[in-house]
């Protein structure tokens, strides 16, 4: 039920993004070189994405990606480095935080997408939340009792609705790696 719940929220967060583009694995590497890594999320995938979120003045704070892909995320220059050679030049973080951004990997989201999310934090401290979760009934469980197959049948049941008001808060990036 709670992987439903969560893949419902997902869903929502995928159909309500403002803004999309197909992820380069392109990133500067610590020479001042760029690299491609293809089928990964590059620096420059993140970095685009933050602007976009940028330009409808809210603050990105998070990454929603898959466990494939935050595996590509491993191969960014931050961690690479720090893994070779100690305490790394860039923010790093133990898949915690990439660029300031806080990484939550899921399997609810789908391999081959990544989101750069704003909670709703804006630069005129205005009000204006990313959505909301909406109960019309909690989640409530109930046996039937079933005599002619000597069982017991558990039923989960629920009325809620995710639901996003600003859709200039999520950035998808696509075409990532799938496997």
């Amino acid at each position: 039920m709670a992987f439903t719940i969560d893949k419902d929220c997902m869903n929502v967060i995928d159909a309500a993004a403002a803004w999309s583009s197909a992820g380069t694995g392109t990133s500067l590497g610590a020479t001042g070189t760029e690299f491609t890594i293809t089928g990964g999320i590059g620096t420059k995938d993140i970095l685009k994405a933050e602007a976009a979120i940028a330009s409808y003045n809210f603050v990105a704070d998070s990454i929603l990606t898959n466990p494939i892909n935050a595996r590509d995320l491993k191969y960014l220059p931050q961690f690479s480095l720090s893994a070779q050679y100690g305490e790394a030049v860039v923010q790093t973080g133990a898949l915690g935080t990439v660029y300031g951004l806080n990484l939550y990997v899921s399997n609810v989201v789908p391999a081959g997408s990544a989101y750069v999310l704003s909670t709703g934090q804006n630069l005129s401290a205005s009000y204006a939340p990313l959505g909301f979760f909406v109960i019309k009934r909690p989640l409530l469980s109930d046996i039937d009792i079933k005599k002619e197959f000597d069982a017991i049948d558990v039923t989960l049941t629920t009325r809620y609705a995710p639901v996003i008001l600003n859709g200039e808060c999520i950035a998808k990036i696509t075409n990532l790696a799938t496997t």
